[in-house]
């Protein structure tokens, strides 16, 4: 249920792999295959 402000928004970010910045990871891709996109802060997934 939602509240005045709306249905809270979550999400799972990964921001780092192996010490690098996980959107410009070498590793990043799985995860994008995966359903993850590249945000503002790192590799993200919206609930579904």
């Amino acid at each position: 249920a939602g509240t005045s402000r709306g249905p809270r928004a979550r999400r799972l970010r990964i921001e780092r792999i192996d010490g690098e910045e996980a959107a410009h990871s070498p590793h990043a891709e799985p995860f994008l295959a995966a359903g993850f996109r590249r945000g503002y802060k790192g590799l993200e997934l919206d609930r579904i």
